[in-house]
């Protein structure tokens, strides 16, 4: 589990990094592709019923994701941010 938490915060701060080269479309494919793929290939292993500290952590994981992607500040509600990217966040 640290592994995939490990990378996806690297790919994350790349993301962070990204924001002002290319469009918003672009880094939801990125995401996409990089990183969400990390988060759904094990989670059925990872997500037991009483472990809700993988689905915190992985929440946690896509808000930061969402907010790189958008540019928002820490405390940016997480409506907000999926009224700004859609249906497509989490």
């Amino acid at each position: 589990m640290k592994f995939i938490i490990d990378k996806t915060t690297k790919g994350i701060g790349i993301l962070r990094k990204l924001r002002h080269y290319i469009p918003r479309k672009s880094l939801l494919t990125i995401y996409k592709s990089f990183i969400k793929s990390h988060i759904d290939y094990a989670d059925v292993i990872y997500d037991q019923p009483n472990n809700t500290t993988f689905t915190d952590k992985i929440e946690s994981i896509q808000y930061n994701a969402a907010r790189a992607i958008i540019g928002a500040l820490m405390g940016t509600s997480k409506e907000k941010l999926c009224k700004q990217l859609g249906r497509e966040y989490l």
